[in-house]
């Protein structure tokens, strides 16, 4: 905008500005009074400056005063100031916005008006109108939706300026819910504009739809006619339609969507007036009475849902035919058997019918054999035994009524088993102890073929609960084996029962006899007194006499093993078979080599009738032949050189008990080493899968249900590979590789093991497991037989392994609180105060692969194998214990205890 005034005695002016919305017009000018230089500061001059009409003067100043001099004389055209002197001075006006007030109405019909707050129907017409100070210039109004701007101009007046009246779906681009129309007023009335903002929000408006006319009582294949008028709610007006859509319901309360053009048409009539046809001819139309929604939809408006009813009426109803009591007997996967159904109209044979069958949750097939004769093949796929299903058929046919069918129950019968026990075990005589295996074969009579899934177990009433699960031999058809050990139970007569249980077979059970004869013991005693020590080269007769009782057993293989240790601390074991003569005597003869030691044990692993004993020996020293040739020398040299002879005979005797350390340090060192070679423990319960300890000494990050699993999984094919033999004698575990490490794994009666190992494992390892076994189901037997799931009982297994693995070796230790008073040597007694400063210097418990290693750093006048017997022998007195005796005992948590 632009303003022009004249100043009297002005050398110059500038003008300033500030307009907000409905707020004050602010107008600033600057004026430099000049017209005394040599007087500059004289006052008495005056000032008159033109103004705008409608401008009010506000105030006068310069940069420290403000005029304080007579009143300012102000008209309608000018101001005049008296008194003022030669400065520079600031004239500020003001004008009050001119648009005193606003109206903003909606109406339908243009009749009943009402004040907008915040919504609109889209098909209202809108008045805006408002009032301003003076009746000076134009008024606009600018209508903003989206991007789309409408202008409205109209001259102001003192009175209500009224815009013309516009309709959002008319004048603008708003067409969905939601739409913000934005109003903007602006005046122009004198000299300056004022300007003022307005919105609202535009919602669809509602219709009405009217059912004129219908035709809904049709035959089939006629067409059903519904003829509809569309207006706008409020006001009435004929609305166009864009489209509509149509759901029916028949029998069910489920709505299913038609299609435009296959099952109704959609017609204008003329605006305002619309037709919808129903076409019966199409499938879906078979006959009764349909629940019809027919829904509108157009712009600007929300859609409109009418609902009108559809009857088609039928020719007839066909006769249906079905023998009940042909419905045949149905076993579980039954797909043989069928029945017939006879079809007629005035007694003629009725083709093109649809049949709806169902047994259960299984859909029938069926097939026309002509004239009216269908068959319906029965289905009994997925059905389970002994359960009742419901029998329904539904028969639709073009222009007849539906037939039902319903209501007619089949019952679905079990299949016959059979249990065939082979004759050879009918009968059969065991001994205690000894394991049962049996093989079945389950057969199903009905169908002649074998039972490929079944569960099937074994007991003697009274005597032995059921066994474990019999195992389903795969390539063997219908054949189960299972197994029954004979433990405590006395000599005699029993009945085996077995029984089996498979899905939708008959349960069914058998028994037979057997014989359960005495198991003996047996002892071994030695015929033969050894001696202290042997010479290389000596040969070494062993004899070992074999009995049960007084009786003494005959043609008998007895195990002469022998331990052999050589210089260096290596060892080997040699397994002597001898074979009982007639007075149940065993004999070997044994050349002795160049050994330091050797131990031998005698091992009778026993027979079904006889159980098995074992008698053991010292270790037995061994010397060379030089070595017996000098000490044999000694009584034969003169008392002289006694004080010689005595330093020889001490250093002969120094030398051996040097060599029987040196062997004893390297037999412990070969233990410990068997222990770091165990990475992970795992004990399974062998029935229920569940991981009863598991343990992780090397941090492989094994996950101890996953190894379970996969254990598992391949026991059934572990155990069906042949054993293999050392030195001619089964082993009783398996060893195969996964990953990178070796598994060594064994069963017990109740429990499998494995040892996760990062090596190969030694024979001594092997011998250490199985011993493990046979105490850790011992010791637990009571948990283990009616196993719970509970863990807490088996807490102090860790303990309990100390006899055969001391898996505490992995475990943190502490010097022993409460040390007792133990006679040690002196290298024990060092390594006890290098402990202490071990535990000074790391500030926490340390184990003793921690220890060792920190020893063999340090320590340079002791050999690898000295240290690590020395450890474990202050183990052994209790010197160094598990941190975890030092701490609270924790229920049911199984782990030890890490540094």
């Amino acid at each position: 905008m632009s303003f022009q005034g004249r100043f009297e005695y002005c050398s110059k002016a500038l003008n300033f500005f500030n307009a907000s919305e409905t707020g004050n017009t602010l107008w600033n000018s600057t004026i430099n009074i000049n017209q005394l230089p040599e007087a500059p500061n004289i006052y008495n001059q005056s000032l008159k400056l033109t103004k705008p009409k409608y401008w009010h003067y506000v105030r006068a100043f310069n940069n420290s005063d403000i005029y304080y001099g007579a009143s300012p004389i102000e008209t309608s055209l000018y101001i005049l100031i008296s008194n003022i002197s030669n400065d520079q001075w600031s004239i500020l006006y003001n004008q009050s916005s001119p648009i005193q007030d606003t109206q903003l109405y909606s109406s339908s019909d243009q009749t009943l008006w009402a004040e907008i707050n915040n919504l609109v129907n889209i098909t209202d017409y809108i008045n805006v109108s408002l009032m301003t100070n003076n009746s000076n210039g134009l008024a606009s109004l600018q209508i903003k939706t989206n991007s789309h701007l409408k202008l409205f101009q109209t001259p102001i007046t003192y009175q209500s300026t009224y815009f013309p009246l516009w309709r959002p779906d008319l004048n603008t681009t708003a067409q969905a819910n939601g739409t913000q129309v934005e109003l903007r007023l602006m005046v122009k009335n004198g000299t300056l504009a004022g300007f003022q903002k307005l919105s609202f929000e535009v919602i669809s408006s509602l219709m009405n739809i009217s059912l004129l006319s219908n035709y809904s009582q049709i035959l089939k294949n006629e067409k059903a006619q519904y003829q509809f008028s569309t207006k706008n709610h409020y006001n009435g007006e004929k609305i166009d339609i864009t489209s509509v859509s149509v759901q029916s319901q028949l029998e069910s309360d489920q709505w299913e969507e038609l299609d435009q053009y296959t099952q109704f048409t959609f017609q204008k009539i003329e605006k305002g007036v619309y037709n919808v046809s129903l076409l019966s001819q199409d499938s879906y139309f078979f006959g009764g009475e349909y629940k019809v929604n027919i829904t509108f939809h157009t712009d600007y408006f929300f859609d409109f849902t009418i609902q009108v009813s559809l009857n088609i009426s039928k020719t007839g109803t066909v006769d249906f035919e079905v023998d009940l009591e042909q419905i045949p007997v149905l076993y579980p996967d039954d797909t043989s058997k069928t029945i017939t159904l006879n079809l007629t109209y005035d007694g003629t044979g009725q083709e093109n019918a649809r049949i709806n069958a169902y047994l259960g949750g299984n859909v029938l097939v069926s097939a026309s054999q002509g004239d009216g004769i269908y068959r319906i093949f029965l289905d009994s796929s997925n059905l389970l035994a002994s359960n009742t299903y419901e029998f329904n058929i539904t028969i639709r046919k073009a222009n007849f009524t539906d037939y039902f069918f319903e209501d007619v129950n089949v019952n679905i019968s079990y299949y016959p088993s059979q249990i065939n026990v082979p004759d050879e075990y009918i009968g059969i005589s065991l001994y205690q102890e000894q394991i049962f295996e049996l093989i079945v074969i389950l057969k199903d009579p009905f169908r002649e073929r074998d039972i490929l899934s079944a569960q099937v177990r074994m007991k003697i009433e009274g005597e032995i609960p059921y066994s474990e699960y019999f195992e389903y031999l795969a390539g063997n058809f219908g054949w189960y084996r299972g197994t029954l050990e004979m433990v405590d139970i006395s000599p005699g007569n029993y009945e085996v029962t077995v029984e089996m249980s498979a899905l939708n077979y008959q349960s069914n059970s058998t028994t037979f006899s057997i014989t359960v004869l005495e198991r003996k013991e047996t002892t071994l005693n030695s015929k033969e007194e050894l001696n202290d020590f042997y010479v290389w080269g000596d040969s070494l007769s062993l004899s070992a006499e074999l009995k049960s009782g007084s009786q003494s057993l005959s043609d008998e293989e007895v195990i002469f093993r022998i331990t052999k240790y050589y210089e260096g601390g290596s060892s080997e074991v040699d397994d002597i078979v001898a074979t009982t003569d007639n007075d149940g005597i065993a004999t070997v003869v044994y050349i002795i080599e160049e050994l330091d030691a050797l131990e031998i044990e005698v091992i009778y692993d026993g027979k079904v009738e006889y159980k098995s004993t074992t008698m053991e020996t010292d270790n037995i020293d061994v010397r060379s032949t030089a070595e017996q040739a000098f000490l044999n020398f000694l009584p034969f040299i003169p008392v002289i050189i006694g004080a010689v002879v005595a330093m020889g005979v001490y250093y002969v005797r120094a030398q051996r008990k040097k060599r029987r350390l040196e062997l004893k340090w390297k037999r412990k060192a070969r233990t410990y080493k068997d222990i770091m070679n165990i990475q992970y423990l795992l004990i399974l319960h062998k029935y229920s899968g569940r991981a009863i300890v598991q343990e992780d000494f090397g941090e492989t990050g094994f996950d101890g249900t996953l190894v379970g699993g996969f254990l598992q999984a391949i026991t059934s094919f572990i155990y069906g590979l042949e054993k293999k033999k050392v030195d001619g004698k089964e082993q009783s575990n398996f060893l195969f590789d996964h990953q990178n490490y070796k598994i060594l794994l064994e069963d017990g009666e109740f429990v499998r093991i494995a040892l996760i190992l990062d090596k190969e494992p030694s024979q001594n390892l092997r011998n250490q497991l199985s011993g493990f076994i046979q105490r850790f189901e011992e010791h637990y037997s009571e948990y283990l037989e009616d196993f719970d799931g509970v863990l807490k009982h088996f807490k102090d297994y860790i303990t309990l392994s100390s006899e055969n693995f001391r898996l505490t070796l992995t475990s943190a230790h502490v010097i022993n609180p409460k040390l007792k008073k133990e006679k040690l040597n002196d290298f024990e007694k060092d390594i006890l105060n290098f402990a202490r400063t071990y535990e000074v210097i790391a500030q926490k418990a340390f184990t003793i692969k921690e220890l060792r290693k920190y020893l063999l750093g340090t320590v340079s006048d002791h050999s690898e194998e000295e240290i690590t017997a020395t450890l474990l022998e202050l183990l052994n007195k209790n010197i160094f214990i598990p941190l975890f005796e030092t701490e609270p005992k924790s229920e049911g948590k199984i782990s030890k205890a890490k540094a």
